[in-house]
């Protein structure tokens, strides 16, 4: 029996009423998400001169000049453009907003909580504990070079704040504030006083700004930030070196074992798991810290020697191209679950090797 046109005519107009619903549901969705996220900056609302809802998170501009942002409702970005000068410049949020963005600038150098780099790795981890968050970077960044105009900004510095599992305190953020711009303003200084002496002409004494954004500069002590891939992995910090080092020797226990080793490959990659485990956690700086390093640590190896390994047993037993991309298929979902199951004895080592290190529960 065919169905009558009337109930046809039904049927299509049932479907694009769902299209339509569904579609301004979702329409509705990206309109509350940046709404929903600007309460959180309710205790910023005498300072705000501007306002602005990129897909990126609401951003909001300051009086005194900062550039404030909630990206993904988790990390939260906080900005000073400098010019040439080395004056803060207040330009509209939409042009802040464009300069704020990583693709149009170069990083000059980080500086995280307790690093080397004096005296701001003590200043940061103080601003740090003062903020109430988990994860303080100070980042010091000039537009690239087919960029660097006179009337662009000469020097971009950034705060990024975050929590574990929520938005940073605005609240605290607002009572702090003088204290952010001040530690911005002190940072840059030494970048734009080196950049300036660097510039000098040899003729008429005067400053050449254009010359500004060839030259790189670093403060005394701290370790420049190169664009080669192993220079910036050089320039993080130590604990994480140690975390990634500790990865991919998982992946290459879980390979090898594998391949070669499988009567014993399995307690090799345990005994991997424990050890590396409790390195992290020993220099972790809390437990739960421990715990997150070691689950990350046996997860992600797990994952990537899964990813390498069967496809090269699919290529050890002749396979063509079909069986190697199911093998990579394989590895890809064998890779999530059972690395986290194997991530989660990495997690108990770093707890546990937090805990015999004597690591607090929680920062302080």
């Amino acid at each position: 029996m065919q169905p009558s046109a009337v109930n046809q005519s039904f049927s299509n107009a049932l479907n694009i009423g769902t299209v339509f619903a569904v579609s301004a549901a979702l329409a509705l969705a990206l309109l509350y998400v940046p709404l929903r996220g600007a309460r959180h900056f309710s205790s910023l609302r005498s300072r705000v001169k501007e306002v602005a809802f990129p897909m990126r998170g609401p951003t909001l501009l300051l009086d005194n000049g900062l550039v404030v942002t909630l990206l993904g409702g988790r990390l939260m970005l906080v900005s000073l453009l400098f010019g040439w000068d080395g004056s803060v410049l207040r330009m509209p949020v939409k042009e802040a907003l464009r300069w704020t963005r990583v693709r149009r600038t170069r990083r000059v150098a980080t500086v995280i909580p307790g690093s080397t780099a004096p005296p701001f790795g003590a200043e940061l981890e103080a601003l740090r504990a003062r903020l109430g968050v988990r994860l303080l970077i100070a980042m010091v960044r000039e537009p690239k070079t087919h960029l660097s105009l006179p009337a662009n900004p000469r020097w971009i510095v950034t705060l990024t704040a975050s929590r574990s599992f929520s938005a940073p305190n605005i609240e605290l953020f607002a009572r702090e504030m003088d204290g952010v711009e001040n530690f911005l303003k002190r940072l840059v200084f030494p970048y734009n006083d080196a950049a300036t002496r660097t510039t000098i002409s040899g003729g008429g004494g005067e400053t050449t700004p254009l010359d500004m954004g060839t030259t790189r500069v670093a403060l005394p002590g701290e370790r420049l930030v190169g664009v080669g891939l192993w220079k910036r992995f050089r320039a993080t910090d130590p604990v994480f070196q140690r975390m990634v080092a500790l990865t991919l020797v998982l992946t290459t226990t879980t390979v090898l074992g594998g391949l070669f080793f499988q009567g014993v490959g399995s307690l090799i990659v345990l005994i991997v798991l424990i050890m590396g485990g409790g390195l992290i956690g020993a220099t972790a700086r809390t437990r739960r810290d421990g715990f997150a390093g070691g689950l990350i640590f046996g997860w992600g190896g797990t994952f990537l020697g899964f990813l390498i390994l069967l496809p090269l047993e699919a290529v050890q037993q002749g396979g063509g191209l079909l069986m190697i991309g199911v093998g990579l298929l394989a590895g890809f979902a064998g890779g999530l679950i059972l690395g986290f199951i194997e991530g989660l004895f990495g997690a108990v080592a770093g707890y546990v090797g937090a805990r015999l290190a004597k690591k607090p529960i929680r920062a302080q």
